[in-house]
């Protein structure tokens, strides 16, 4: 009988329109037995009593709360009512990870929520820039950990350079501001890599802590620092000035070793001069077409690192004079991790290059980082018609679009171990046809033109089709 009523309840909530007394009816029966689903499934129709919408208020489930708080009639005082009384962090970050909430409970939750509350806020991004900031903000100067910084805020840290930059500008734990500075690389604002030599010397000092997670930490801020693009020498000098006074004032040891090796390399590093920064500052000042040519022209030696990332960050630079400079210098696995930083920020043009020369960037993991995966599988096929390499992403990417098998050649059929999928073959065998229709000439052109045409199949039947 139970079931029979709870499904004709759920059928009527189905209906364009409540009766008034039915929904009485329906909030009295969910409450009575504790049917939480039935009762946000109430909660969540537009014609709501008001008298239903004051007594599901006062529910304390989070299914409910999360359908009551998503009605349009909530107000941001509601919002901030609700969320200001709410104590379980499991509520908030519930309500948090939400995409379809109102804007007013997203800033709510950035103001009073905490832990995972926070952590769902920041990776949502249905919310806005500046609420994701403040929760960021509120989530630095809460952390509280000690000894080591967990996986899932390492994942969230990864997820968003910005985030991570603002968390490592306003947190007080150093641990979380090493972990910060190293998933934002070169990066970093001056801001954050302040914030973390601020911190340094209290955490390094205290005796309490790790010495592995410590000396780990402290490496990974001087490495970051020292390669950071916007880089303060005098911030370098007081970092090394930090590792050799608290090595000074501990026991000789493995951990004493590790802080004196970090200190000799923070002073070679200290001279901005070196020629990766000299080449970048190079790069970075370039304003205008002529000037970027000239650059590119006078690159008779291998380019650092630093140099590469300027010439993509630099938007005077084009796509191909980037995809040059990629062709004529190797790559390391720290230049991997640069580069990896700056893919989201890249042109979709200059992403395409990274894609068809770095085999690292030939993936969707990859891809689905940048904000525009699909138009840079395009670029990267145009690109690949004149490259030769052609990146198993522009064939079996998730991504991939009509517009980016049209621009494929036929010559991924060459020597290809795992096959071609199924929906592309299907594409480009009905752009054949409708090109070549019932012309055996045509066809015999084709069969001809194929092998060796490195162009895109369009290409292909567009001289098919002239000669």
């Amino acid at each position: 009988m139970t079931d029979t009523v709870t499904g004709f309840y759920r059928s009527v909530l189905a209906l364009p329109s409540v009766d008034p007394e039915i929904q009485r009816q329906i909030c009295r029966y969910g409450q009575l037995r504790t049917d939480y689903g039935l009762l946000a499934a109430l909660a969540s129709r537009s014609d709501l009593l008001t008298e239903i919408d004051e007594e599901i208020g006062k529910i304390d489930a989070a299914v409910v709360r999360v359908a009551w708080a998503s009605r349009p009639a909530r107000t941001q005082q509601d919002l901030q009512n609700l969320v200001a009384g709410e104590k379980r962090v499991k509520v908030l970050a519930a309500l948090a990870s939400r995409e379809d909430l109102p804007p007013a409970l997203h800033d709510a939750i950035a103001k009073h929520g905490r832990g995972s509350a926070l952590e769902a806020l920041i990776v949502n991004k249905a919310v806005s820039d500046e609420t994701r900031t403040l929760a960021a903000q509120r989530y630095g100067k809460d952390f509280s950990a000690k000894t080591r910084i967990p996986t899932p805020v390492r994942a969230l840290l990864n997820s968003d350079n910005a985030i991570a930059d603002i968390i490592a500008a306003s947190t007080g734990n150093f641990l979380l501001a090493s972990a910060a500075l190293e998933a934002c690389g070169p990066g970093v604002s001056l801001d954050a890599q302040r914030n973390a030599v601020h911190l340094s010397e209290a955490f390094i000092s205290n005796d309490d802590n790790d010495s592995w997670t410590a000396s780990m930490a402290f490496e990974c801020v001087g490495d970051i620092i020292g390669k950071a693009f916007e880089r303060d020498d005098q911030l370098l000098v007081e970092f090394r000035d930090i590792c050799l006074k608290v090595s000074a004032g501990k026991k000789s040891g493995y951990y004493v070793s590790r802080l004196k090796t970090l200190a000799e390399q923070l002073e070679k590093m200290k001279p901005s001069g070196r020629p990766g920064l000299d080449i970048a500052s190079v790069a970075r000042a370039v304003s205008d077409k002529d000037s970027a040519q000239a650059f590119i022209d006078s690159m008779d030696e291998k380019m650092p690192i630093q140099g590469i990332l300027a010439v993509a960050l630099n938007s005077t630079f084009d796509a191909k004079q980037f995809l040059h400079v990629l062709q004529s210098n190797s790559y390391s696995w720290q230049g991997v991790r640069d580069m990896s930083w700056a893919f989201p920020k890249l042109s979709a043009d200059k992403a395409a290059a990274l894609v068809v020369t770095w085999s690292y960037f030939d993936n969707d993991e990859q891809l689905q980082r940048h904000p525009n995966p699909s138009e840079v599988l395009l670029h990267a096929a145009k690109m690949a018609n004149t490259d030769r390499r052609l990146p198993d992403t522009l064939y079996r990417s998730k991504f991939v679009t009509d517009d980016v098998v049209d621009h494929l050649p036929l010559s991924i059929y060459d020597n290809l171990e795992n096959g071609v999928p199924l929906q592309v073959t299907e594409r480009l065998a009905t752009r054949v046809v409708s090109r070549l229709g019932d012309d055996q000439a045509l066809w015999e052109n084709l069969n001809t033109l194929s092998s060796g045409f490195t162009g895109s199949l369009n290409d292909l039947l567009d001289v098919a089709e002239r000669i």
